[in-house]
């Protein structure tokens, strides 16, 4: 088993989150997602898939093509059942992108 390469590590806590504004507003805070971010599945799927293209602009995580940022996810299971479908949906779509790029999805994720 090869080990993973670590470039950054941040917490994802949905515990209290209810609305849409309050999902997007963690990924804004732990991200530090620029502020012409859309709010919306498609902007964040663009921030998420540039986590190792420094130039983009689009997070102020970044690492490169071999590192991965670690997200330990809090509250996921507290979440509304659709906001928590569009974050496994999301994370499905980033893999399917790295995939077609032939790349490993920047994203390890540690569910408590």
């Amino acid at each position: 088993m090869q080990a993973l390469n670590i470039g950054a590590t941040i917490r994802l806590d949905f515990t209290r989150v209810t609305s849409w504004d309050e999902y997007h507003d963690v990924f804004v805070a732990a991200f530090g997602l620029p502020a012409f971010y859309g709010r919306n599945g498609h902007a964040l799927l663009d921030c998420l898939s540039s986590l190792r293209d420094a130039d983009a602009g689009m997070s102020r995580v970044v690492v490169t093509p071999g590192e991965v940022v670690l997200v330990q996810v809090d509250g996921l299971a507290a979440m509304p059942r659709e906001l928590r479908e569009a974050f496994i949906m999301t994370l499905e779509l980033l893999s399917e992108r790295c995939a077609a790029r032939e790349q490993s999805s920047p994203i390890v994720l540690v569910i408590t």
